[in-house]
């Protein structure tokens, strides 16, 4: 396998696995988001807190409950890309 080979297959893992993991977080923020802009537009209450609060509570939470999977899938990646890298010959 030559080494442009390796480089374009770490490289694609590397973007499956920033999809894997900042997907689902930016998806909820979205939502979240989303549902509060929409509240916020029916009751013209315009505070700027009460858009942030819910995107750090949701954010809190799903990382306390997908963030050893999450380190799980970057600490993989790390691994493969340093053995990747130990296999290189100058």
């Amino acid at each position: 396998m030559s080494l442009l080979s390796k480089i374009f297959d770490l490289t694609n893992e590397a973007l499956s696995v920033a999809i894997w993991v900042a997907g689902p977080l930016l998806g909820g923020i979205l939502i979240s988001g989303l549902v509060v802009g929409i509240l916020q537009a029916a009751t013209h209450i315009n505070d700027p807190v009460l858009g942030f609060v819910p995107k750090l509570v949701f954010m809190t939470i799903a990382l306390s409950l997908f963030g050893s999977t999450l380190l799980f899938l970057i600490t993989e990646f790390a691994e493969t890309a340093f053995a990747m890298a130990a296999q290189v010959k100058r």
